[in-house]
């Protein structure tokens, strides 16, 4: 698993390097995630590619029949190609997740999971994001995720950082003080 994150983050760096010479580099992550999402559907199409007792002819026929259907540029089909021929189609979300690094980077973007026990209103998305964005000085992509075991309050994660202000996590740190006063 480490080799394919390693081997991922080249392949990546490929991937965003190209993505630098086209005209619009949104246009293009907009077609690898819609690549991305038919990866994520397509269990039995993923299979077929990644199954060795295929030949690469009819591999690289299947994604070029694909991409052209999709209208997906020359230079994506050319990448999946290239996957398919050194035999790491496996590890092409892993790819997908490191070009992401690289565009949010480029971008001046933090992705922020913020996890709640309901769902978040707008105005508490923006007042959040607003005061991360000047803590952290990065525009700020938020996610929502609910989480109803937490019982109320927020959790929230960015690179390595967690900052866990749920009532569950209150409520088990009372717990282990009253432990250690029993003991």
């Amino acid at each position: 698993m480490l080799q394919d994150i390693k081997v991922s983050r080249i392949y990546a760096l490929a991937l965003f390097n190209t993505s630098q010479k086209v005209k619009c580099r949104t246009e293009f992550t907009e077609q690898l995630d819609l690549v991305k999402n038919l990866w994520i559907k397509s269990y039995h199409l993923i299979k077929f590619l990644n199954c060795p007792i295929h030949n690469n002819n009819n591999r690289l026929s299947i994604i070029k029949e694909i991409t052209k259907k999709m209208n997906i540029a020359d230079n994506i089909c050319n990448f999946l190609s290239i996957l398919a021929l050194n035999r790491r189609l496996h590890i092409f979300l892993l790819i997908l997740d490191e070009y992401h690094k690289f565009y949010r980077a480029i971008k001046n973007e933090k992705v922020v999971v913020v996890i709640s026990a309901e769902k978040m209103t707008d105005k508490q998305k923006n007042n959040i994001s607003k005061n991360l964005e000047k803590n952290l000085k990065k525009n700020i992509v938020l996610n929502n995720i609910i989480d109803q075991s937490i019982l109320d309050g927020l959790v929230i994660k960015f690179d390595s950082f967690v900052i866990d202000n749920s009532v569950s996590n209150k409520l088990n740190n009372l717990q282990l003080q009253i432990n250690k006063k029993v003991s």
